[in-house]
């Protein structure tokens, strides 16, 4: 006696899966667009918002807003955006100093605030996209 199980539709689903995985790379590759064109306009924002005179800081030589940079890495199961400044005392003007002498004059937080919005809305509009077109298109 022996019982036979038949499995069809391999190669379709094969071919399913080779779509699934195309459309990850997609979504993937339009995930990293977007990081990097948030870290774009983070950057400019800060530079021509808070660190080009009032509001913000008044600018002298142009050292600090011309540190100011993003890096988008690959990072275990996606992406991390890193944007700041290698610059020592960039710090002072972000937070203050610990005595109170020097009083917060953010030039980072602000301007990433303002750009995260349309960021948010632009990954929530990609997703839809892809969860709306299945494996196939």
């Amino acid at each position: 006696m022996s019982l036979r199980i038949k499995i069809e539709g391999l190669n379709q689903l094969g071919k399913a899966g080779n779509m699934a995985i195309a459309q990850k790379e997609k979504l993937r590759f339009a995930i990293r667009t977007e990081l990097v064109w948030f870290g774009e306009n983070s950057v400019g924002t800060s530079r021509k918002r808070f660190l080009s005179g009032r509001p913000g800081l008044n600018v002298v030589t142009g050292r600090l807003r011309s540190s100011i940079n993003y890096a988008v890495r690959n990072v275990d199961k996606g992406f991390s955006l890193d944007v700041g400044t290698n610059v020592s005392y960039a710090a002072v003007h972000e937070f203050g100093d610990r005595k109170g002498f020097i009083r917060p004059r953010p030039f980072l937080r602000p301007a990433v605030e303002e750009e995260y919005g349309k960021f948010t809305e632009e990954i929530d509009r990609i997703l839809s996209e892809f969860a709306e077109s299945g494996l196939g298109k």
